[in-house]
């Protein structure tokens, strides 16, 4: 199965979100530029209304919430009319994954501070198994858990793991790569197979194994 492909908002970058937007190891892409733009909500004016908005989207099994839909619907692919069920279904995919993107950013966020110069610096360099790895100093038998799901569970499936994975790592202080994450969600040109075999190449270079 691959990876949810995005379509690229032709002529001009998505409303409030800069064109040349930052910055450091980011691309110009909309996966990038939508998480510039949750860096910006989470530390703006009413941000912890903003993440709460967001977050109410993890309860709710197609990732739709009301409450999110003024913050992430300008960063929705723009539906193809006359497209096949297949495409259609594909296309429902990545509406619903950037929903998840954002109550999962909101998650972590809700507890933590914005630092989008960090996260723009290790884009390209970090990816979700890193962070893993993170974790697994402190929680290795719980990680290796988590990691294993990450990298069996069919693409379909993964969502209820990656929750799991933000709410560890929120406990534990360690920060998630939110680039790359979207890069690996939202992007086309590798497979999803792909996207598990670096999670886990990341992982298992430096984590912390739990004794037997």
């Amino acid at each position: 199965m691959t990876t949810m492909t995005e379509t690229p908002q032709p002529g001009k970058a998505p409303a409030g979100v800069s064109s040349g937007a930052p910055g450091i190891g980011t691309s110009d892409s909309p996966a990038s530029q939508y998480v510039t733009h949750l860096h910006r909500l989470s530390s703006g004016f009413d941000s912890r209304k903003s993440l709460m908005a967001l977050r109410a989207s993890l309860g709710h099994r197609d990732g739709w919430a009301p409450e999110a839909a003024p913050l992430v619907t300008e960063f929705l692919p723009p539906a193809l009319e006359g497209a096949s069920p297949a495409v259609r279904r594909r296309q429902a995919a990545v509406r619903r994954t950037y929903f998840t993107m954002g109550g999962l950013f909101a998650l972590w966020h809700l507890n933590h501070a914005s630092n989008i110069r960090a996260d723009e610096g290790e884009h390209g360099e970090r990816n979700l198994g890193d962070a893993l790895a993170a974790l697994s100093r402190t929680s290795p038998i719980q990680t290796e858990a988590l990691a294993k799901d990450l990298v069996s569970f069919s693409r379909d499936q993964v969502d209820g793991v990656l929750h799991r994975v933000v709410i560890a790592m929120a406990k534990e202080d360690v920060r998630v790569p939110w680039y790359s994450l979207a890069s690996d969600l939202l992007v086309v040109r590798k497979s999803w197979r792909q996207v598990q075999r670096s999670w886990a190449e990341h992982y298992y270079r430096t984590a912390s194994r739990p004794r037997r």
